[in-house]
């Protein structure tokens, strides 16, 4: 027992020890978000309209550089919020614009993939809240990948659920590959 004692606090030390070098003072490890996702088949089968209406084409629109598909999934009072900006519909198509086609001139294709760790739907209104993983490839086919958290609304107008708000960030650069494989995927 005397040997054990030492070494129980040796051990207990250096892990102490070992966080606080690892972890900057006051930062906690975060935790990963609960999945919440209704499981009743009348919220399913509203979830699979908004798969169909919007994250399939959403996917399908990146994956083209078509700026005009994928500004189709947007209500006429959409609003897109960032970080640092927000802005409207049209503003927000010019910029999908200039950014296919910057891609597009400089021989690059982009994927963009989401996974979801909050979806709530009622008769005509969604939310849903995940991380997306944006792919760049470059001409030579290399790819980088880059994340973000997304939170999205959607409004069912005439049968047909369209994005009304849009906002995502970064988190100053802190989500990663970890933060989305630890979503719900889209199937």
């Amino acid at each position: 027992m005397k040997t054990f004692l030492p070494f129980a606090f040796f051990f207990a030390f250096s892990t102490w020890l070992f966080a606080q070098v690892q972890m900057p003072a006051g930062q906690a490890i975060a935790p990963k978000p609960q999945i919440k996702i209704p499981k009743d088949s009348l919220s399913l089968a509203r979830l699979n309209a908004i798969d169909r209406d919007i994250w399939h084409p959403f996917i399908a629109a990146y994956a083209a550089g078509d700026a005009e598909k994928y500004e189709a999934l947007h209500s006429e009072d959409f609003i897109r919020a960032m970080t640092d900006n927000i802005f409207g519909k049209e503003e927000s198509l010019a910029s999908s614009q200039r950014h296919f086609n910057y891609n597009r001139a400089n021989g690059r294709t982009c994927a963009i993939a989401f996974t979801f760790f909050e979806r709530t739907v009622s008769e005509n209104l969604a939310s849903e809240r995940g991380i997306y993983r944006y792919t760049s490839i470059g001409k030579d086919g290399s790819k980088t990948d880059h994340y973000g958290k997304f939170h999205v609304i959607h409004r069912l107008v005439a049968g047909h659920w369209m994005i009304v708000m849009d906002y995502d960030s970064d988190e100053d650069g802190t989500i990663g590959k970890a933060d989305f494989e630890a979503g719900q995927a889209l199937k």
